[in-house]
């Protein structure tokens, strides 16, 4: 179950304006499929909301990830963490026509994994630099990130006799470039690259031999992502279709590993409603 919902949708999501308008935001609907015969199909539903304040925005974000093929006992419709933001107001760089804005964020942990493991939250601190071309039909964002889980424990749950849980995520770091150019009134193409560090909580024990059909903890995680937006309805219905590849295979809540091989590629198509 490759549900890699945080490329375009997540990162433009926040982006939304609130200028002249005290509350806004958006629902997204999106299908995904992978290239290889070995890829699951899935669906993930955004919500989106934002409150603007003098320094910048209150906001709230949740994933609802859809199995569309699922194991028994699992259920259909898997909620993501509720992720709690404030973004602040672009700010002038120094006397140059760039402008930075940071973002806050803490999480509630309300998913099924965090619960299980015991995840209290996960708290973040993002940077951008954001710089506009042609008649702001080129926009170019730079935005690193430092993410820390508070767990309880350092583990997995497991159950008897397997021999131990799987280390849980202590920290992640990383950066993403965005570009988005204006093709039309209507039509734009949007190109992201990623780049995160993942580093893990330390376990008294470590198994000495892999199990089968897995390979060593992801430290490191590349996402590449390019799409076309159509406005269908300016100013409320968008429609996306985008080109993805994450080199971390099967993502579970927290649980991020290789299953098959380095990377998987796959394709995506969206609805956008905005109010």
């Amino acid at each position: 179950n490759n549900n890699n919902a945080t490329t375009t949708n997540a990162l433009n999501i926040d982006e939304l304006t609130t200028e002249g308008k005290k509350l806004s935001g958006n629902a997204t609907a999106t299908y995904y499929n992978g290239f290889r015969t070995d890829s699951q199909s899935s669906g993930a539903y955004e919500l989106f909301g934002a409150y603007a304040i003098k320094p910048g925005s209150l906001q709230v974000y949740q994933l609802i990830n859809h199995l569309y093929v699922k194991n028994e006992g699992e259920e259909e419709l898997q909620a993501s963490d509720t992720s709690l933001r404030f973004l602040a107001k672009s700010r002038p760089l120094f006397d140059t026509d760039w402008t930075w804005q940071y973002r806050i964020e803490v999480t509630l942990p309300i998913s099924q994994f965090s619960q299980d493991q015991d995840v209290y939250s996960k708290p973040a601190l993002e940077g951008r630099f954001n710089k506009s071309f042609l008649q702001d039909r080129l926009s170019i964002s730079a935005r690193p990130f430092v993410r820390r889980y508070l767990n309880r424990y350092t583990t997995t749950v497991s159950s008897p006799g397997a021999g131990g849980g799987r280390p849980l995520i202590s920290t992640k770091a990383g950066l993403t470039l965005l570009g988005s150019y204006s093709l039309s009134d209507r039509l734009s193409f949007t190109a992201v690259g990623g780049y995160n560090e993942i580093n893990y909580e330390k376990t008294k024990y470590e198994n000495a031999q892999k199990p089968l059909g897995q390979s060593d903890f992801a430290t490191h995680q590349y996402v590449y992502d390019l799409s076309l937006s159509y406005d269908i309805q300016p100013g409320e219905w968008t429609a996306t279709f985008g080109y993805g590849l994450d080199s971390i295979v099967e993502r579970l809540g927290g649980i991020e590993y290789l299953t098959y091989d380095d990377k998987i590629a796959y394709w995506y198509l969206g609805a956008t409603y905005a109010f």
